[in-house]
């Protein structure tokens, strides 16, 4: 579903609309996150569109393409077959839309948090004059690191799941000390029947002997 970051503008003549697909991307450290600018423009005149990156946080690598193409009318009558088009449905009509590809490139040693991307657009030519020349800023936020930092917490699940499995050898030793104690008691026991059987043997030795 296509989001916000909207814009119409008509000034002398000039009319332009723009939108993101979509504003923010998880990545891990080392991939490139990806996003679209899709641009319209319902007037008869083309537009010169120039863009650039105006912040990008230290680190990080941002390529647009393409960055700077003349934005043709993109009325029409009906859809393409032509595959990867995009089209809207404006008060005008039918656009065509012309996209424009945004790369974020994330090195392997970024630190992991999100960091925020502004692209700025400007549509118009200045020899028309200040009049003519207007900019619009896009932000893409980059969320680095958010899935590896999950995956961290993993080995403490592990340790307990081991923590666990060392249970019933605490309980094999308990039984062991436990048969231990049953088999002392049971020596014992045999000793002192032992010990009765010899004491009256013992006394009626003596008494046959009287």
């Amino acid at each position: 579903m296509l989001t916000s970051f909207s814009l119409q503008i008509s000034v002398h003549g000039l009319s332009m609309a723009a939108f993101s697909e979509k504003t923010s991307e998880q990545v891990e450290r080392g991939e490139t996150a990806e996003f679209f600018i899709l641009f319209w423009n319902p007037e008869d005149e083309p537009f010169p569109v120039r863009l650039r990156a105006t912040e990008v946080p230290e680190g990080l690598i941002v390529i647009i393409t393409p960055n700077d193409f003349m934005l043709n009318s993109s009325l029409v009558t009906e859809f393409s077959v032509e595959k990867g088009g995009h089209y809207v449905n404006t008060p005008y009509g039918l656009m065509k839309t012309t996209p424009v590809r945004v790369l974020v490139k994330v090195p392997k040693t970024m630190e992991l948090k999100s960091y925020d991307v502004v692209i700025t657009a400007t549509v118009g030519n200045p020899s028309g004059g200040v009049s003519a020349l207007l900019e619009k800023k896009f932000k893409f936020t980059v969320d680095v690191g958010t899935q590896g930092l999950f995956e961290t917490t993993q080995p403490e699940t592990t340790t307990e799941s081991e923590s666990t499995t060392t249970k019933p050898t605490v309980g094999n030793e308990t039984q062991g000390i436990t048969g231990m104690f049953v088999a002392g008691r049971l020596t014992d026991f045999i000793l002192l029947l032992i010990s009765i059987i010899v004491l009256a043997f013992v006394i009626w030795f003596i008494r046959f002997r009287k």
